[in-house]
């Protein structure tokens, strides 16, 4: 029993035999508690007799330890404050003090998510490189490549792992010699961008014409050169051939221009002739005529003039899209206007102008023939006791959309492509005189102001010409 307890009971109880058997448990459990408190008193002791020179060499160690790690924590900041500069973050974060480590996980987290995303972004950009049909190089002012996309590749016939990092001017004659490369460098100094054309032996091939644009772009104060190549001597050719072509399609033009002036000046001598016979006739001998013989020199002058103005309507058509005419701001309705005065339409006729019409800039002779044609065309094969013409306009953005329509007989719609054809006409040139040319000039007219033409027409139900004139 525990010595203090002793005396505690030989003091109250007068020994351990006097103790109340009811007591018994109690007592029990005060010895128990005398005998741990006891046991702790031990550890607590020997706790206490630890050498004082390990504990100080336990907290030299701490000590250590905590300073590596704020080390490393400044290193950290420092570096992190350095990345934030150059790809910030949304929410502007800002690395201050040197113990908000929950501030620096954050950021390393948002970082991490960046670059994955700048990753992503590189991987599809080298993609969409590798897959142009251009040859793209990037390299350093010394010469250094450190990019090279597939097709670069397989024009110069070397693997691309094999081009990073070497130099331009160490392969030969596939790039540029180092003299070349330094003039370009110290060109880009002050131009925005250098375009080269030369002859290139490729992958031991015949020497093909290439095509280099050079552009500068600075990263980090460091300069680096992106090249653009393309193979261009297909595109040479077909050039070549296309200005063959042209300066050919040119002459064959003055040629025909000539040879319908001739032919009109050599046709239209004798037609004049013609008719000038035919009229001394009629003045010279007409009591020696009979009627029919009248007639048929009358209908001789006819067909003469009817000659004379195909004539005239084929020089025309030839004309269009060759003369130099100047192009002049037209007032459309005053345009249409002074038509209507020297056309002297019929009384029972009228012509109304249903909207606004545009101001443009065109050729003013070859916009008149237009709408003459449309409008004498409406007068000549109108059958109606009260003849309608109604011009109107409509804005179309890049084009001005005319209609003209009337309330004449109409044209039925398969001979809509017909009447645009030449020396094509619906009605009886004794009925009606008509060369047939008119509208066909029109037409190329409207075709080379970048415009269409098209007709809304049944038999009966009168007619509507629509025609668009592309805007200048």
């Amino acid at each position: 029993m525990n010595r203090l307890l002793k005396r505690q009971i030989k003091r109250y109880f007068n020994g351990p035999e006097n103790i109340p058997e009811e007591m018994l448990p109690f007592i029990k459990a005060i010895e128990y508690s005398y005998n741990h408190y006891e046991e702790d008193r031990l550890l607590l002791e020997r706790a206490i007799d630890i050498s004082s020179e390990e504990l100080v060499e336990a907290n030299q160690q701490l000590r250590r330890e905590a300073k590596a790690q704020k080390t490393i924590l400044l290193k950290l900041k420092s570096s992190m404050n350095t990345v934030l500069s150059i790809y910030p973050t949304e929410e502007n974060l800002k690395i201050g003090n040197d113990e908000d480590i929950l501030e620096i996980v954050t950021i390393i987290e948002s970082q991490l998510k960046t670059i994955k995303e700048y990753e992503e972004s590189l991987t599809l950009i080298k993609h969409f490189i590798d897959q142009s049909t251009d040859a793209i190089e990037v390299a350093d002012e010394s010469g250094k490549i450190f990019f090279v996309n597939q097709k670069a590749a397989n024009l110069l016939g070397i693997p691309v792992n094999n081009l990073i990092g070497s130099n331009i001017y160490d392969l030969n004659d596939k790039m540029r010699n180092k003299k070349d490369w330094e003039r370009i460098c110290q060109s880009l100094k002050t131009e925005k961008e250098l375009i080269f054309r030369r002859l290139q032996k490729l992958n031991n091939q015949e020497p093909r014409l290439m095509e280099s644009v050079l552009n500068k772009i600075i990263i980090n104060d460091k300069i680096y050169i992106i090249g653009v190549s393309r193979d261009i001597t297909a595109r040479q050719e077909a050039e070549k051939e296309k200005e063959e072509l042209i300066e050919k399609l040119r002459a064959m033009n003055e040629e025909l221009e000539d040879f319908a002036h001739i032919v009109s000046h050599d046709l239209k001598a004798p037609l004049r002739g013609i008719k000038t016979i035919g009229g001394w006739l009629l003045m010279d001998h007409l009591n020696n005529l009979d009627e029919d013989g009248k007639e048929l020199v009358q209908l001789l002058n006819r067909r003469v003039e009817r000659m004379y103005n195909l004539i005239e309507g084929i020089l025309q058509y030839s004309r269009v899209g060759h003369n130099n005419s100047e192009t002049k701001i037209l007032d459309i309705k005053q345009v249409i206007n002074e038509l209507i005065d020297d056309l002297e339409k019929p009384a029972h006729f009228s012509i109304n102008i249903t909207s606004d019409l545009p101001i443009i800039a065109n050729d003013s002779t070859q916009i008149r023939q237009v709408f003459q044609n449309f409008i004498t065309n409406a007068i000549k094969y109108n059958d109606k006791e009260k003849g309608l013409i109604e011009i109107s306009c409509k804005d179309l953005e890049t084009h001005w959309e005319f209609c003209i329509s009337d309330n004449g007989p109409g044209i039925q719609p398969k001979y809509h492509e017909k009447i645009f054809q030449i020396f094509q006409t619906l009605q009886k040139r004794d009925d009606f005189e008509s060369t047939g040319i008119g509208l066909t000039i029109v037409s190329k007219i409207i075709k080379n102001n970048f415009g269409e033409i098209r007709i809304d027409s049944a038999q009966g139900k009168g007619t509507k010409f629509y025609f668009t004139i592309k805007k200048r």
